[in-house]
């Protein structure tokens, strides 16, 4: 312990030497001070005792890290720059502020940050009508092995007449379901489509093509993984697909009923 200090002061902002009270400034300090090592390999200041150190962070400038890394982005050396100024009002005024340049500088992060975790994923079923009779434990069997897509406005996701047997349920977002040019119907959130070529068996065709009519995500689940699941789990999945079936059928007798008169 030095001067009331505990620890190494390498990390703290020269307000904190100064005995200011922590803030948000003097964590992204802190975080300037972590990026500069791990992109140098070096702290920006380095002394034999404390006392020389907090003299250092008080009175001098770290080598610049285009010195040692003339390879990175001139952005990134920006961002650290900013982040480890000596004045807290040059800092960051925000994390969001910061995340916001570092996202502009690696758009791939973008990427990352809209993957949806499996928590997230589960909960999203758990939510959906037609997951409503699963227990717990089977919504994490159906989730090891579909696959979580996501489609944007007018893209063809099934075409009447392909052979597939993958089926898929809609997580969010709308799709119309249209055979031979003409519109039957549309599926919104917690319907499914392409079951009647799962439960028609092998080499079954698409009997109608399916399109989004706004941005969806869907799970695609493969017959052969519907196969591998637990005879809980089968039963379940067949009780919605004859309950949808009933459902289908009921709402094109009812339509056909309306033209007769």
């Amino acid at each position: 312990q030095i001067d009331g200090f505990l620890g190494s002061p390498a990390y703290m902002s020269p307000e904190q030497i100064n005995e200011e009270g922590p803030s948000v400034q003097s964590d992204i300090y802190s975080l300037g001070v972590v990026m500069y090592e791990l992109l140098t390999g070096k702290l920006p200041f380095r002394a034999e005792n404390a006392i020389t150190m907090i003299n250092k962070i008080l009175n001098e400038d770290p080598v610049p890290i285009e010195q040692m890394r003339p390879d990175l982005p001139p952005a990134l050396v920006d961002i650290v720059r900013k982040a480890m100024h000596k004045d807290p009002k040059v800092r960051y005024g925000t994390w969001f502020e910061m995340a916001s340049e570092l996202a502009n500088t690696f758009p791939q992060l973008e990427r990352y940050s809209n993957e949806i975790s499996s928590t997230e994923k589960f909960n999203k079923l758990r939510s959906l009508p037609f997951f409503r009779e699963f227990r717990d434990a089977e919504l994490w069997e159906v989730l090891r092995g579909a696959v979580w897509e996501a489609h944007s406005r007018d893209e063809n996701l099934l075409l009447e007449g392909e052979i597939g047997q993958a089926f898929f349920i809609i997580v969010a977002g709308q799709v119309k379901v249209v055979k031979d040019g003409k519109l039957l119907n549309v599926l919104k959130e917690g319907d499914c489509f392409g079951e009647m070529a799962y439960l028609s068996g092998d080499r079954a065709r698409r009997s109608a093509s399916i399109t989004s009519v706004s941005e969806v995500q869907l799970l695609k689940i493969q017959a052969t993984h519907l196969e591998s699941l637990s005879e809980g789990c089968q039963l379940r999945f067949n009780r919605e697909f004859l309950r949808t079936l009933i459902e289908r059928l009921t709402w094109t007798s009812s339509v056909l009923a309306q033209f007769r008169r």
